[in-house]
């Protein structure tokens, strides 16, 4: 089984469980599609901080 954009979300914001870490490390590691999924995501948050219009609060900026 492929894993989720969300539950690699959760594993970027550490709320994955140590078992569902590791069982999520492991798939990635050995399948080139959840591996391009996970890097794709991964660079997610940095790229949402660069490009966001000023306007936005640093409240919604932290969640992002």
């Amino acid at each position: 089984m492929h894993v989720t954009d969300d539950n690699i979300l959760l594993y970027l914001e550490d709320e994955l469980s140590q078992l569902d870490r590791v069982q999520l490390e492991a798939h990635v590691g050995r399948c080139n599609d959840c591996a391009t999924q996970f890097a794709a995501l991964a660079r997610l948050p940095d790229a949402l901080k660069r490009n966001v219009p000023v306007q936005l609060s640093n409240e919604v900026l932290k969640r992002a």
